[in-house]
């Protein structure tokens, strides 16, 4: 007989994946209808053809709504990824699960982080062809009318890597900040979150003017600024979810005891 590791076991993990999706699929179907709705109606209120500017506005529209949307579903997602520890209900049934805290960590993380980015996605691309529909529907064929692509949208240089990098990083802080405090995690990160943005953005600006003295722009600079913005978050990133693990192993064994 094979003697299952403690740690990790596929089979062992496969039927913990199977029981998170069970216990949670129902509502967050719901979450995800709700979702695609939500989209279709902004989408179609910003870019209705009544307004000035109808073409040109498409895909400026579909970008504020996708950078502002995306924010806030990523961040939920991630803020429901200890919801079971929040009632002793809960607490107890996620105890009693034969998985260990790796697999149960990874089977979390698979629904929502991963599962809410392809959800969010796919609703936007949902959303984006129901608008096209309903306003052909409505108006007809109108000139300059087409399905607005994620390559469409209006963005300098490195503006797009810099907005992937945020939400994920935004989603990791959330991430922790669940394990953390999983009652109103939303709202809790949310706070935190905001201080260390300030703290991040005013490590950045006096290392820009201790570079600079006097204020003045210089290729190295800027490299050297550009290079903390992208390793700075990458580096939260992976410290956000270590650290989540071992908080979620934490929270179990005082839990057991």
């Amino acid at each position: 007989m094979k003697k299952q590791s403690q740690i990790f076991d596929c089979t062992r993990f496969c039927n913990c994946l199977k029981r998170e999706l069970i216990l949670d699929g129902r509502s967050l179907l719901l979450k995800w209808v709700v979702l695609i709705a939500t989209l279709s109606v902004m989408l179609y209120i910003v870019n209705n053809p009544n307004t000035h500017n109808y073409v040109n506005n498409q895909s400026g529209a579909a970008y504020m709504i996708f950078c502002n949307f995306g924010f806030l579903t990523l961040t939920l997602g991630a803020s429901l990824f200890m919801q079971d520890m929040t009632t002793n209900g809960n607490r107890l049934n996620t105890l009693m699960s034969p998985s260990s805290t790796l697999e149960k960590y990874i089977s979390r993380w698979l629904i929502y982080v991963v599962g809410v980015a392809i959800a969010f996605l796919t609703s936007f691309a949902i959303a984006e062809g129901l608008r096209v529909l309903i306003t052909k529907a409505y108006y007809g064929d109108l000139p300059g009318l087409h399905y607005v692509l994620p390559s469409e949208f209006p963005q300098r240089d490195n503006e797009g890597f810099m907005l992937y990098v945020g939400l994920l990083t935004a989603q990791a802080t959330f991430v922790l900040g669940s394990t953390v405090a999983p009652k109103n995690a939303f709202l809790k990160t949310a706070g935190v979150i905001a201080v260390l943005t300030v703290a991040f953005f005013t490590a950045v600006s006096n290392t820009f003017l201790a570079l600079n003295p006097e204020g003045l722009v210089t290729p190295e600079a800027n490299y050297i600024v550009g290079k903390v913005v992208i390793i700075a978050p990458i580096c939260w990133t992976v410290f956000c979810y270590i650290t989540a693990y071992f908080r979620m192993k934490e929270s179990e064994i005082i839990e057991r005891l």
